[in-house]
């Protein structure tokens, strides 16, 4: 919120260890990754921001605007009108690399939390697609991914486009499945 008193993570964790249990997280539901990356701040920080979850990001943003929850990890996208206005302030970016959409924000690793991973997107074929057809989507994306308009669009949207070879996805899909598994546990997550 751009009426709290804070401007970096570490003020953010001191202003709800004085207001204990009084700031909200919005989040898009349940098991989320804004919802997961809430359980990891509170388990690191030893805060505690109340859960509120909302069925989508339109709707978190909706009730950050408004003023009914306080702190929210969002996209680039879905908030970047109200950044641009004051409405809104980022305090801290995901990611290995600085944003160029949020110049000046500093990195959540930057800030003590090295668990913070970057955000990812993947493009997933059904189990069974012939190596052909797979192999033919991911030459496709890669050129895609090439093209500088493209490159543009996706930066505007808040990504920063990687690419790489299907065997590279699914070895990240491995890695991160065994991390997000111990915290959503630690969450009480569970896929009912």
């Amino acid at each position: 919120s751009a009426s709290l008193p804070v401007n970096s993570l570490q003020e953010l964790v001191e202003y709800e260890k004085k207001h204990k249990g009084k700031l909200n997280w919005g989040h898009f539901g349940t098991g989320s990754s804004s919802h997961l990356y809430m359980t990891q701040v509170n388990k690191a920080t030893g805060t505690q921001f109340v859960d509120v979850p909302y069925q989508g990001g339109s709707p978190t943003v909706a009730a950050r605007v408004s003023g009914q929850i306080d702190v929210s990890l969002l996209s680039y996208g879905l908030v970047a009108q109200y950044i641009d206005t004051g409405k809104l302030k980022a305090i801290a970016v995901l990611g290995d690399k600085p944003s160029p959409n949020f110049k000046g924000v500093p990195l959540l690793k930057d800030q003590g939390l090295t668990f913070a991973r970057s955000a990812g997107v993947g493009a997933f074929a059904p189990a069974g697609t012939p190596e052909s057809v797979t192999r033919r989507l991911n030459a496709a994306i890669q050129t895609a991914l090439r093209d500088e308009e493209v490159r543009k669009t996706l930066v505007v949207q808040g990504l920063l486009p990687v690419g790489g070879s299907p065997e590279a996805l699914a070895n990240v899909v491995n890695a991160e499945s065994q991390d997000w598994a111990s915290i959503a546990q630690a969450a009480r997550v569970s896929l009912d």
